[in-house]
């Protein structure tokens, strides 16, 4: 009876396995040919931050290469997390972007304030850097965060308040 328990337990886990390589090897397939990985700095730390640093370094074939973290909590600047130091805090963008040849910024906190996001985005824009943000938890209720779920950066992420429709109207 305990060898029938640890055979099944093993013909199950192989099975579980074997769809997993499965899968990750047809995804592979899928990207095409490899292209040089993209060196990248995540903003923020927390798990949107560890779950995209954590499948970009399982997923080699994603062509990204984690730069570090730009984190404002102070406990963590210097800290190495999952293999991946923090940098400093988010004002430190600036000396990041010129000390370190980074080819794109994640933005992956719902955290930061919206004038900080603007000016994410201007500095990196004057650096041609180009700035992606990972979307709000009512984006992406009921599932986990990857990296297809980045998207560029929408007016909305940058206004502090929910944005207004024009009118066409005229009224008296």
């Amino acid at each position: 009876i305990v060898l029938e328990g640890i055979f099944s337990y093993l013909f199950v886990a192989g099975i579980r396995f074997a769809r997993r390589l499965h899968h990750e090897r047809s995804e592979r397939r899928q990207r095409g040919p490899d292209q040089p990985a993209k060196t990248t700095l995540l903003i923020g730390a927390g798990e949107a931050g560890l779950s995209i640093a954590k499948e970009a370094s399982r997923s080699r074939d994603l062509g990204i290469l984690v730069a570090g973290f730009l984190d404002d909590v102070t406990g963590k600047a210097g800290m190495e997390i999952h293999g991946t130091r923090v940098l400093g805090p988010i004002d430190a963008l600036v000396d990041v972007l010129d000390l370190q040849d980074i080819d794109q910024v994640f933005i992956t906190t719902t955290r930061i304030p919206s004038a900080k996001i603007r000016d994410i985005v201007e500095t990196c824009r004057g650096r041609d850097v180009p700035v992606r943000i990972v979307p709000a938890l009512y984006e992406i209720l009921g599932s986990d965060v990857s990296m297809r779920m980045l998207r560029e950066i929408r007016i909305d992420d940058l206004l502090s308040r929910d944005p207004v429709k024009p009118s066409l109207t005229i009224e008296d």
